[in-house]
C-alpha cells in the first residue's frame, strides 16, 4: 500500500464509521415518533388542567391563559384559528363548510397572527356558557397552542350534528402531524386523544369540520402531562390514528447504514 494513501483511506473509513452512526440514529428518531389514539373521559386525573372559558370576559378574542391564571397550570394555552404555514381551505376541499384548513404548520409551532379569530360567546345549545367559537360565527376552525407540551387532551364540542363532522388534529412542536380522530356522537360531544406511548408531544391541536354542518364552538377542555393522565396505554398497546407510522423507510436507512459498514469490514479484510 502506497504510505500517503493511509491517512486518506483512515478519513475515509471514518467517514463511512460516521454515516453508519447517524443513519442508526436516523432511524431510531423515526421509529420513535409518537402518534395519539382515542381517550376516554376516564384518563384525565384529578389535577390535569381545565379551562371553561368563563375565566376570561364575554367577548374576548384570542384567549390566552397562563398557569397563574389557575387554569392551565402547566404552561401556557393560546387560541388562534390557524398555526403560521396553514390557510383556510378552498371550496375544492371544503364544500360548503368555512372550518376547515390548508397546508402543514412550520416548525416552531405557533398561531398565526393573521389567521381568522376565535372569541367567547354564549351558546343557545350549551348548558356551559360561555364557550369559544371559530370565525365566522360558529363556523370557523379553532387551533390550539400549549406553552408546555402535553400527553392528552379531550374537548367537549357540539352542537355536532353529524357523524365525522369534526375532526381534532394534534401536532408535536415541529408542526408533524401526530394522528387525529372525529367525532362518533351527535350534540355535545367529547374528542379525546392521547400520545400512545404516554408521552408528552402534544404542542398543539386544531379542531376543524369535515363537511358543511351547522357550526361547532368548544365548551371546556381537559389537557394534562403525563403524570396529570390516567389509563395510559403502554407502548405497543395501541397503533396512532389516521397517521402511518414511516417504519418502511426506517428499514430502507437502516439496510442503507448496515451495507455501508459490511463495505467498509470488506475492504478492511
Amino acid at each position: 500500500m502506497i504510505p500517503n494513501a493511509l491517512p486518506a483511506l483512515a478519513s475515509h473509513r471514518r467517514g463511512w464509521l460516521r454515516c453508519g452512526a447517524s443513519l442508526l440514529l436516523a432511524v431510531v428518531a423515526i421509529s420513535a415518533q409518537a402518534a395519539v389514539i382515542p381517550a376516554g373521559a376516564d384518563t384525565f386525573g384529578a389535577d390535569a388542567s381545565r379551562i371553561d372559558f368563563d375565566e376570561v370576559p364575554l367577548g374576548t378574542a384570542n384567549p390566552i391563559y397562563t398557569p397563574a391564571d389557575g387554569a392551565a397550570n402547566r404552561g401556557s394555552v393560546s387560541f388562534g384559528g390557524y398555526f403560521s404555514g396553514q390557510s383556510l381551505g378552498n371550496v375544492a376541499e371544503c364544500g360548503a363548510s368555512t372550518a376547515c384548513v390548508s397546508g402543514t404548520p412550520n416548525a416552531g409551532l405557533s398561531l398565526d397572527l393573521q389567521s381568522s379569530s376565535t372569541v367567547t360567546v354564549t351558546d343557545s345549545a350549551s348548558s356551559n356558557n360561555p364557550v369559544l367559537t371559530g370565525l365566522p360565527l360558529f363556523n370557523g376552525p379553532i387551533s390550539i397552542l400549549f406553552g408546555a407540551d402535553q400527553a392528552g387532551i379531550g374537548l367537549s364540542v357540539g352542537f355536532i350534528n353529524a357523524i365525522g363532522a369534526e375532526r381534532l388534529t394534534a401536532f408535536d412542536r415541529e408542526g408533524n402531524v401526530l394522528g387525529s380522530i372525529t367525532n362518533d356522537a351527535l350534540g355535545y360531544s367529547v374528542l379525546a386523544l392521547v400520545t400512545d406511548d404516554g408521552s408528552n408531544d402534544i404542542a398543539g391541536v386544531q379542531l376543524t369540520a369535515t363537511l358543511a354542518a351547522e357550526g361547532f364552538a368548544l365548551e371546556n377542555m381537559l389537557f394534562g402531562q403525563r403524570d396529570q393522565l390516567l389509563n395510559l396505554p403502554s407502548p405497543g398497546d395501541g397503533d396512532g390514528v389516521d397517521v402511518a407510522e414511516p417504519y418502511s423507510l426506517g428499514l430502507f436507512v437502516l439496510m442503507g447504514g448496515l451495507v455501508a459498514l459490511i463495505a467498509l469490514r470488506r475492504r478492511r479484510v
